[in-house]
């Protein structure tokens, strides 16, 4: 590993280091979701929130896309899913996606990382149409 690559890769863990990061970018993953809608996800407050979603911003590991008044964020980059992969192997029992009020009676179709929605050819795919 070189020095660059270790500095990106502690800024990449570093970022989702704070348990609630880690639960907004595994709500994230494979989906797009308002701070209202991420806020109810996780159990956090707007403020709250909105000040984690910065800091995983200003990391590249969330895009945000302006709608309007609304802004919409998504995760789809190769090294977060891997790196939480890797976590769901580490702990089996965390890979249950984060779901909103009424997702629970919708079939999704299972996923190797921690949403079920994404694959990572879906995940390649999303990332370049949002570069």
């Amino acid at each position: 590993m070189t020095h660059d690559q270790a500095l990106e890769a502690a800024a990449l863990l570093g970022a989702i280091a704070h348990p609630s990061r880690l639960k907004i970018v595994r709500a994230l993953v494979g989906r797009e979701m308002s701070v209202g809608d991420i806020a109810t996800a996780v159990g956090l407050g707007k403020s709250a929130t909105s000040e984690h979603l910065t800091k995983l911003r200003e990391a590249g590991m969330i895009l945000g896309r302006r709608d309007s008044r609304w802004v919409y964020y998504q995760c789809w980059s190769e090294k977060v899913i891997a790196v939480l992969e890797a976590l769901d192997a580490m702990f089996p029992n965390c890979s249950h996606p984060i779901m909103l009020e009424g997702e629970q009676d919708q079939q999704f179709e299972a996923s190797p990382c921690t949403h079920p929605l994404v694959r990572r050819a879906d995940a390649s795919e999303a990332h370049s149409r949002a570069s």
